[in-house]
């Protein structure tokens, strides 16, 4: 057994290998032809074969056979081939013919690094292959295959070998095993050993898991009874081993569909975690990739929990995920990231042909690709429960020490995986050797050294590296993987240097975002940072310029004009001529460059004009510089101001300093804090009411108790505004008991204070109502603050529409940190609640107005933000850091001291008033008064608006197959906003993906409509809608589903289906008696189709029958004994449905 987290490729699963939609690439260079059909790819591939034998390792006795026809949308395409050496299967002979879009040769991935030429005759017998064998086995083996001749060369040269499938139980007594040894024909040595068994009417289900909390999952009514099948996600379907290791698995149902506790207590918690990580894999793959589903025809992947007694572990095994409970300390298998994993290696296996071999760098790369990819699905499925990290199995504690299995960011730290590569790399086991791979992926999507996800170190003298981030690595991965990698691809080989992850990864890169792009040469830094050399040459420096704007901000009344200067500079070769260009104006604005064209080292100057109708708000407007061989940008930010004219106050900082003052002399007065139930803490509140009651406010003093003592919330209402719109601000008063609390929270709720008194300074008269709020006994789990939301009635809880939180605003040792309401980063916990990502963006404007870059900051819990999202209200803040240890990154964007915590003294008698940066405070006050004058000052804030449309509007498919089209947006008033993309009016087995599926307003997206082979003919409307943050727009694409052209009847079975040039479907069927097999097939008009039967004799399925005419139609009899046999379908030419009628005696 090859412990948890593995895959396979299992004999005799029934699948059509389809093509996966591929994302928008670059085409090559000149004029791009029309894209070829299936049928002229494969004659094209084929003709490229024959003249380029040298480029595939071709020798004479060499027989090749399409495994899956690949076509970009811009016209490249991508053929992988399996091949025959004198009738014997060659493992590690698979290649991919590439080809430009006019099916002229480009190259070949290939892993064979010289012709074959091998003798056929064994000196070891089949017999002694077969003792080998059998005593390679660990376990109770219940049958030895037939020894199966075989050529191997997945080390890149070819020997004789022997196949023999030994078929038993691990030692555990539990684990199925279906391992395959290869023996060297010539020596009888063992080489290697690979076990198929891989380890480690619609309605929604509200399911209580064990590791992703509540959860909304998809199952199948009937009658009042509701079952674990899941119609979104290809009717997988989860079941119950009832701690068996074989027979039936009895499919969960439910009376109310409520389903599970969230404990072991109910045998339903563990699968709803299953279920819920089947569909997020199956969304992962479909949203990201445009995937459909793991095996890529939207076949759904059954799901089986509660295996065996006291089972440590989870394997996939070609068709199905297995799940145990665990023992003792571990817990049952059933985390994201674990289903992830596995089923990632049905991607893989599905991907290239045989799969990525399960030994030494290959079986690395492998293990690598599930982690990788498991650790996607984690981040994509944004679970709060279980936010996405690079730790794998970090929930299961199988190793009952409760640390992960693995740390993709420092392979080491499980003290057994390699983080660097070196030559025994490929002698360690593939779980360890996958370091590299992990290392390498976290290096190009996060960057080296400390990140929030842990400390990424380099090895020997490597540079350090800036990631790209995961949308980009993981695209990056997915290309490599779905289109160059071979079976035997490795991390180094100085004999076939082409067949490297570096170089398929480059090549990757290269087609997803242009030669010596950023991206390019980040893979080319992540691979040298773990010490994987290769043969591509360095980037040269071409001709390329920057642009930047000066100033950076500007504001101006409606009908007024705003000016700045866009300058350029030559950063590589020779200057270029620039053509300048703006972008995401908002309503009414107008754009002059004077002059529109520079030579790069030149300037410009940039006049934005608004009109008298310009919404107020504050815009980020993109100026672009197209170049003869480079493009740039930068933004420009622009403030339109509303009725007051704009007049943001600047919040004095020696105000602010005095309110700071102040509590520092209360807390020294009693006892050093200003603690809940402490007397610093009452002449506190009071301090901050006197001020607030001279300056006009109307303020509540609101009691509660906790441990023993009375507590205080103090509530502060301005006269006007909408007493029906609050825009709310807050702060924690009390301290811990251990100090003042200056900065925590003293900076905070002096900053809203003086922000308060400076409304009545300047006598505004907001649209909204404004109030303000200091909590009390924050500091012993948001006890005031809670007390206040939880007994606010309904109805006044719902006036409150937008809450801004402000705790520690002065660290010491600062960062400017926003709340991230739109969850833009795409880490820890998901987006607050709607309108959260406005007050995000207002609070983001006004530092980029003053040139502050920011990041954004989970909603964790830790403040006084919890209880208002817990009822749903949009909220936003900020923060300067508390224990957290800034990074060298940090350091240098914004200043201080890397590997120091932010605030040293925090919860600590030293945080006194010299625990104050004052630059951090005085900037977080001007951002304060910012959004109050921006969200509530200006009155209500104009509502964004934006138009979608589809391109083509229409498009005709065969059942099974997809079509493509763009979705586009546009902004049609205010400012862009965050849309979600989704589709409704499909005919039934149909679904739409959209890449990506979250847009910002003025982007497209690309849009994969993919039916089944159940699918309808017929025409259908389908409603493509975008659900905005301030308006939800629809447009409608017709879709045209094809009829089937024939039919097979008076058969026992029927099965239909849609394949294109070179595909294959398999349909197994068993045999009981001795009997006639017959079968009919009716291919679509003017095709090759074939009709094959095929028996499962050991591991080689032999061809018993046959029916090959140069036709459509065909049609076979055989007379057989009882055994495992297949239906093969096959496409020699053209794409269309079919229909397969078979009996089985």
């Amino acid at each position: 057994m090859r412990g948890l987290l593995r895959t396979l490729t299992l004999v005799g699963v029934a699948s059509a290998v389809a093509a996966t939609p591929a994302v928008a690439l670059p085409t090559w260079a000149g004029p791009t032809p029309s894209p070829l059909s299936a049928q002229a790819v494969k004659e094209h591939a084929e003709r490229a074969v024959e003249g380029n034998r040298t480029a595939i390792r071709g020798a004479d006795p060499d027989k090749y056979e399409v495994f899956r026809v690949k076509v970009d949308p811009g016209g490249t395409a991508h053929v992988r081939y399996s091949r025959t050496y004198r009738g014997l299967r060659v493992r590690g002979g698979d290649f991919v013919v590439h080809l430009k879009p006019d099916g002229t040769f480009a190259d070949a991935s290939v892993g064979l690094t010289a012709p074959l030429n091998v003798g056929t005759r064994p000196a070891v017998p089949a017999a002694t292959a077969a003792q080998r064998a059998k005593e390679r086995f660990a376990g109770r083996v219940t049958q030895v295959g037939t020894p199966d001749l075989f050529v191997d060369a997945s080390s890149g040269q070819g020997r004789l070998a022997w196949d023999v499938l030994v078929s038993g139980w691990a030692k555990d007594g539990q684990t199925p095993s279906r391992l395959h040894v290869t023996v060297d024909a010539t020596t009888g040595a063992v080489i290697d050993a690979s076990d198929e068994i891989k380890m480690a009417s619609e309605v929604d289900g509200t399911g209580n898991s064990l590791y992703s909390g509540t959860v909304t999952i998809s199952t199948t009514q009937s009658g009042s009874s509701y079952s674990m099948v899941d119609p979104d996600h290809g009717n997988g379907r989860t079941c119950d081993m009832n701690n068996s290791t074989g027979g039936s698995c009895t499919t969960f149902t439910d009376a109310d569909n409520t389903w599970g506790t969230g404990t072991n207590a109910s045998r339903q918690s563990a699968a709803v975690d299953a279920h819920y990580g089947a569909a997020e894999t199956f969304e992962y793959f479909k949203q990201v990739h445009a995937r459909n589903g793991i095996f890529g025809d939207g076949r759904g992947v059954p799901s089986r929990v509660h295996y065996g007694s006291n089972y440590v572990n989870a394997f996939w095994d070609g068709a199905q995920m297995t799940y145990g409970d665990g023992s003792g300390n571990s817990r049952p298998l059933v985390a994201l990231d674990v289903a992830g994993h596995e089923m990632s290696h049905g991607v893989t296996e599905n991907s290239v042909p045989g799969g990525l071999t399960y030994s030494g760098e290959s079986g690395g790369l492998n293990e690598a690709t599930s982690d990788i990819f498991g650790s996607m699905m984690e981040f994509h499925s944004g679970s709060s429960a279980d936010p996405g990290d690079y730790d794998i199995g970090e929930k299961i504690n199988i190793s009952g020490n409760g640390r992960p299995l693995r740390y993709m960011y420092n392979p080491t730290l499980d003290g057994r995986s390699h983080g660097c590569w070196s030559t025994s790399t490929q002698s360690v086991d593939v779980h360890y050797s996958s370091g590299v791979a992990n290392h390498f992926y976290f290096d190009l999507a996060e960057g080296t050294g400390a990140t929030p996800y842990g400390t990424s170190p380099l090895c020997g003298s490597a540079p350090a590296v800036t990631g790209i981030g995961r949308a980009k690595a993981e695209k990056i991965w997915y290309r490599a993987l779905d289109t160059y990698f071979t079976s035997s691809t490795r991390y180094v080989s100085s004999s076939n240097p082409g067949n490297t992850a570096r170089a398929y990864t480059l090549r990757a890169a290269t087609d997803l975002f242009g030669s010596c792009s950023t991206e390019y040469r980040t893979v080319q830094a992540a691979w040298t940072a773990v010490n994987v050399a290769g043969n591509d040459a360095p980037c040269q420096a071409g001709d390329d310029f920057s642009l930047a704007v000066s100033p950076t901000a500007g504001a101006t009344d409606p009908g007024g004009a705003v000016e700045t200067t866009v300058g350029t500079a030559v950063t590589g070769g020779s200057a270029q001529a620039v053509r300048l260009s703006t972008s995401a104006l908002p309503a009414g604005v107008t754009a002059a460059f004077d002059p529109a064209e520079v030579t790069a080292g030149g300037s410009s100057k940039l006049t934005l004009t608004t009109s008298a109708t310009t919404p107020a708000g504050t815009y980020a407007v993109t100026v672009t510089g197209t170049g003869t061989s480079a493009t740039r940008s930068a933004t420009y930010t622009l403030r339109v101001n509303g009725p007051d004219g704009g007049g943001v106050p600047d919040i004095s900082l020696a105000a602010v300093k005095g309110h700071l003052s102040q509590l520092q002399s209360i807390a020294s007065a009693n006892g050093g804090n200003r603690a809940h139930g402490r007397a610093g803490f009452r002449a506190s509140i009071d301090y901050v009411k006197g001020k607030l009651d001279e300056a006009g406010y109307t303020t509540a003093l609101q009691s509660f108790s906790y441990g023993g003592a009375t507590g205080y919330n103090l509530v502060a209402d301005w006269p006007g505004g909408d007493p029906n719109d609050v825009l709310m601000l807050g702060a924690h008063l009390d301290s811990v008991t251990a100090g003042p609390g200056i900065n925590d929270n003293g900076s905070g709720s002096a900053a809203i204070l003086e922000t308060a008194l400076q409304v009545s300074r300047s006598s505004l008269t907001p649209q909204k109502h404004l109030r303000f709020a200091w909590w009390g006994a924050e500091e012993l789990g948001l006890i005031g603050s809670n007390h206040y939301v939880t007994n606010l009635p309904a109805a006044e809880r719902s006036k409150i529409k937008a809450y801004y939180n402000f705790d520690m605003v002065g660290s010491p040792n600062p960062g400017y940190f926003i709340y991230d309401g739109d969850n833009s980063d795409g880490t820890g916990s998901g987006p607050g609640p709607a309108g959260s990502d406005r007050l995000e963006r207002v609070l983001q404007d006004y530092f980029t107005s003053i040139s502050v870059p920011t990041r954004g900051t989970d909603f964790d819990g830790r403040s006084d933000y919890g209880p208002f999202i817990r009822y749903g209200i949009a909220s936003g803040g900020t923060f300067t850091g508390a224990e957290g240890v800034k990074s060298a990154a940090q350091a240098q964007m914004w200043g201080g001291t890397a590997g120091v915590a932010f605030d040293r003294c925090y919860h600590g008698a030293c945080d006194t008033t010299s625990n104050i940066n004052d630059t951090a405070l005085d900037r977080n006050s001007d951002a304060i008064a910012y959004a109050v004058w921006t969200v509530g000052g200006s009155g209500q804030q104009p509502e964004d608006d934006f138009s979608m449309a589809v391109q083509p509007a229409s498009g005709s498919v065969d059942p099974g197959g997809s079509v493509n089209a763009t979705v586009s947006t546009a902004i049609t008033r205010g400012a862009a906003q965050r849309i979600t993309l989704s589709a409704t009016g499909l005919p039934s087995g149909a679904s739409a993906a959209f890449t990506p599926q979250v847009v910002d307003a003025g982007a497209s997206s690309a849009m994969a409509v993919t039916t089944s082979a159940n699918t309808p003919p017929g025409s259908y409307a389908i409603t493509i809608s975008g659900t905005g943050t301030g308006a939800t727009r629809t447009t409608t694409y017709t879709l045209t589903v094809n009829g089937t052209s024939g039919t097979c009847t008076g058969y026992e079975n029927t099965k239909t289906g849609t394949l294109s040039t070179g595909q294959s479907f398999y349909q197994n069927v068993s045999a009981t008696a001795t009997g006639t097999f017959r079968a009919c097939l009716a291919g679509p008009p003017g095709s090759d189709y074939d009709l094959y039967l095929q028996k499962l004799s050991g591991s080689l399925w032999i061809v018993v029958a046959q029916s090959t005419s140069p036709g459509a139609d065909e049609s076979l009899t055989y007379t057989g004994t009882p055994g495992t046999y297949r239906y093969r379908v096959h496409s020699y030419s053209g794409t269309g449905t079919y229909t397969l009628g078979y009996d089985v005696p």
